[in-house]
């Protein structure tokens, strides 16, 4: 789950091949289909936070099917999502 400089958060979800993306008041504003089941984890990257990094997992949980390797499951995606992502506080220098 990641957070954009416009406030909506961006959540990848196990099992539903897809990131969505839901505005401040809760309205689901997009979704990013991704190849693969298992959607792991997003990220805003880069310079100017312009650019969302998708991991996904190869295997399925316990009780979800093994996800074969050929629909893109196991890899990394990076989109330009149209938003650019919030800068974060270090948490130490």
């Amino acid at each position: 789950m990641c957070v954009d400089a416009e406030g909506g958060i961006w959540v990848a979800l196990w099992g539903g091949g897809q990131v969505r993306r839901y505005q401040p008041n809760g309205t689901l504003s997009e979704i990013v289909k991704v190849p693969g089941q298992q959607s792991t984890s997003c990220a805003f990257v880069g310079p100017d936070l312009d650019l969302m990094i998708i991991t996904t997992a190869q295997r399925g949980s316990p009780t979800t099917p093994v996800t074969d390797d050929s629909q893109g499951a196991g890899k990394t995606y990076a989109i330009n999502p149209g938003v650019k992502g919030m800068s974060t506080d270090k948490y130490r220098d």
